[in-house]
């Protein structure tokens, strides 16, 4: 498989989460939208600890992307309707991106970003769509960014699948019988769920992985 891995240490669970995170993918859409990266421009995945994370990772590149910086990175902000169909959903889509492109300069380099919410419970719709082909008027133009946790990774079937940002972080339930009381821990995500993410990548083209490590922690084989 021809994957790149990439590999970042951070000194705790929250620059993970809060800085080092959004920082690399900013990073990355830089070079997609400069068109100066070996990777194609596709599908993006972003595994991250909570439901909560990944709302607020959401909130945070529409509010980053803002109409004054996004002339070359344009994030789209567009959901599936219940009962609509896919092939519908994306005409809506391509009908914002045009709207788009005509308000920026002819000459502009454009990368347009449809970020998906794919964390907590998903109705039929949102299902269908993480397994959906993206159409090919969309190619080289938009990447579709899947946030999402370990619990819904096995919903996806993304054939343009290029990038994993995997925190490697997730959210442990514990149950204290003295204090009768449920605990959420954040935990380092074992070795075989990061080698199983690292695994969707490569299929049909090259892909990047990026692995994010908590120093002087090693990753454990189980949860």
């Amino acid at each position: 498989k021809d994957v790149f891995k990439k590999e970042i240490n951070c000194d705790s669970f929250s620059e993970i989460k809060e800085k080092k995170l959004f920082n690399e993918m900013r990073n990355f859409f830089d070079l997609w939208a400069n068109r100066d990266s070996n990777i194609d421009i596709g599908s993006v995945i972003i595994f991250v600890p909570s439901e909560k994370a990944g709302k607020n990772l959401y909130k945070k590149i529409f509010k980053f992307y803002s109409s004054d910086n996004s002339t070359n990175i344009c994030p789209l902000n567009l959901t599936i309707r219940r009962n609509e169909k896919t092939d519908d959903f994306y005409n809506r889509l391509f009908g914002q991106m045009l709207i788009a492109e005509n308000e920026r300069p002819k000459d502009a380099k454009t990368l347009f970003l449809l970020p998906v919410d794919a964390t907590g419970t998903l109705s039929q719709e949102e299902k269908t769509l993480l397994k959906s082909r993206l159409p090919l008027a969309f190619m080289e133009k938009l990447s579709r960014v899947f946030i999402t946790t370990i619990k819904n990774e096995f919903l996806f079937e993304l054939q343009d699948l290029n990038v994993i940002f995997d925190t490697g972080v997730a959210e442990v339930e514990y149950f204290d019988p003295i204090q009768s009381v449920n605990h959420i821990h954040e935990e380092l995500l074992p070795l075989p769920f990061m080698k199983e993410h690292r695994q969707m990548l490569g299929l049909f083209s090259k892909g990047i992985y990026y692995q994010f490590n908590l120093t002087g922690h090693e990753r454990p084989n189980s949860l």
